[in-house]
Parts: structure tokens; C-alpha cells; sequence
């Protein structure tokens, strides 16, 4: 069952609408610039809860990123896709 939901989810990554509970797909045009504002570039942003990783695509490039999740197997996925 566990492989049958990972393809699952690496298909739904690679169309980049991975949907996750939690996700913040909806807000993250919202969130990210609040999230911004006291950054510089080249500091590093911290996804602490990366679930379908819609926050931390968004960030531009000129930041470091680190994504982090407790789901083990999400993140052995994520891990293997890049």
C-alpha cells in the first residue's frame, strides 16, 4: 500500500497540485511576502512543516531553502525526486 500511495504522490508532484492536509497551496500568496519581509538574500529560508512543499517552491532562488516534515515517508519521496 505504501508504494501505491508514494506513486500517488509523485505523480501529483510532478503536476505540481500535490494535495496534502495542511496544505498551503491557497494562502501561500498571502503568507510568503509576511514571511519575507525581514529577509535578505542569500539568508536561508526555513520550511519547517514542508508538506507539499507549495510554500518553499515559491521562494525565489537568491535564498537558501531547507524543507523539513515529520512524515518520513513524504520526505524520503521528496529526497529521492531531487
Amino acid at each position: 500500500m505504501l508504494l501505491l500511495e508514494a506513486y500517488i504522490l509523485i505523480f501529483e508532484i510532478n503536476r505540481i497540485r500535490m494535495k496534502y492536509m495542511g496544505s498551503k497551496r491557497r494562502i501561500v500568496s498571502e503568507i510568503l511576502p509576511l514571511m519575507l519581509a525581514n529577509m535578505k538574500p542569500g539568508q536561508t529560508f526555513i520550511d519547517a512543516f514542508c508538506g507539499g512543499c507549495h510554500v518553499i517552491e515559491k521562494v525565489p532562488g537568491e535564498y537558501k531553502r531547507i524543507a523539513n516534515d515529520n512524515n518520513r515517508y513524504l520526505v524520503a519521496m521528496l529526497e529521492a525526486l531531487t
